[in-house]
């Protein structure tokens, strides 16, 4: 259509604001008039957006992985992918088919955190700006869990190593993308953090509302999920935000305070959120993060309410989470994953009873026909069943 100008191997130099608008883009190559620039550049993004006086919260984190091979299993695979993807959420890792080969991720190691000024060029990087030299120490421990899984695969010695990376991804405080119009520059767009698979749907969402002043919802019909940090960052959302139809989280970090988390469970944590909040001073973080509480919000929210929580989440206990249901005065569903942690996988009622990913999206459904629930608990049993009683 003659619309798109690609500009390989320029790099963006800075950006004019005039009158608090975006007005155009220098880089290497020359100067681009502009009204409206979107800035979706991964983990370069935030030194971007700074570029103009703006900020977009997100860290690059490595994320370490590594690709074994051949395997004389998949030595006949047709396909790239052909298998299914394992996920071992008690672990925190995944592996994959890859053609003849055998990915291993890890989410597990240590907190490897980078500055975006300091991630490399493209002509200094050996493999690229976001493959970073594999540190095998913090690899390794990983490496005996999945040798534990696939034994056959990981422990045969005739299997080497192909490719190990310190890959870079986009870090969040809540784990999602970053998406709309900067607040501090008009015509200025985020479109950051966004996974591959979910990159066409939000272009065109972000698309439609850059257009039309909105994208393609329909207003009567938003709910909002959480998992994990999401779970909190979701209910505080869900008492400032009447048009919610529905709050659904999952893998809870309701404690008030978040003891557990910042005190008890990985070290890590507690470093990621410092990086990310810009605290250097651990007792000046204690004071803050006292203040992360859903006490003053909960009787504010008027959604209905669905939590999915395992029995014994060690990053945040479930008597937290019955305390916030007993505050809750909107229809409210709680349910418990006997025996289950944080991530509701690996234990009999996970695995035999509801997905719950499943079962958020099918509650979320209803809700947003209009369907009211019913306040009920729903214990998962070890062997799936669900014995559910009124609250």
């Amino acid at each position: 259509m003659g619309a798109l100008t690609i500009g390989a191997s320029v790099e963006v130099t800075g950006i004019d604001v005039e009158a608090g608008r975006v007005r155009r883009v220098h880089t290497d190559a020359g100067t681009i008039e502009s009204e409206v620039v979107v800035i979706a550049c991964g983990v370069w993004s935030p030194r971007i957006a700074e570029m103009a006086g703006a900020s977009i919260p997100l860290t690059p984190a490595v994320h370490q992985m590594i690709d074994i091979g051949p395997v004389p299993m998949f030595a006949n695979a047709t396909k790239e992918v052909g298998y299914p993807i394992v996920r071992d959420m008690d672990t925190n890792m995944y592996e994959r088919q890859h053609g003849n080969g055998f990915e291993i991720g890890s989410y597990a190691h240590r907190a490897i955190l980078m500055d975006p000024d300091d991630v490399p060029s493209i002509a200094a990087a050996a493999l690229s700006p976001t493959m970073l030299p594999f540190t095998k120490d913090d690899f390794d421990p990983q490496l005996e869990d999945a040798l534990e899984l696939f034994p056959e695969i990981v422990g045969d010695e005739s299997v080497g190593v192909k490719l190990a990376i310190n890959g870079l991804l986009s870090l969040t405080p809540d784990g999602n993308p970053i998406i709309g119009e900067t607040p501090e520059v008009k015509n200025l767009w985020s479109v950051a953090a966004i996974w591959i698979k979910e990159a066409p749907g939000i272009a065109k969402t972000v698309a439609e509302w850059m257009t039309d002043g909105r994208p393609e919802i329909d207003p009567d019909r938003i709910g909002i999920t959480g998992h994990s940090f999401g779970s909190f960052f979701s209910t505080i959302a869900a008492a400032g935000e009447p048009r919610y139809r529905g709050c659904a989280v999952s893998g809870t970090c309701l404690e008030p305070g978040g003891h557990a988390i910042f005190e008890e469970a990985s070290p890590t944590f507690k470093r990621r959120f410092m990086y990310m909040s810009g605290c250097t001073d651990e007792a000046a973080f204690d004071e803050f993060r006292k203040t992360l509480t859903w006490e003053p919000y909960a009787a504010q929210i008027r959604a209905p309410y669905l939590c999915c929580t395992g029995e014994f989440d060690p990053l945040s206990p479930l008597d937290h989470t019955e305390r916030l249901f007993d505050v809750l005065t909107v229809p409210k569903t709680l349910v418990v994953y006997q025996g289950a942690g944080h991530g509701i996988g690996g234990v009999p009622s996970g695995n035999l009873g509801p997905t719950f990913t499943t079962l958020m999206a099918d509650w979320m459904a209803a809700r947003l026909a209009g369907k009211m629930p019913k306040s009920e608990r729903w214990l998962v049993d070890a062997t799936g069943h669900v014995h559910k009683t009124d609250l």
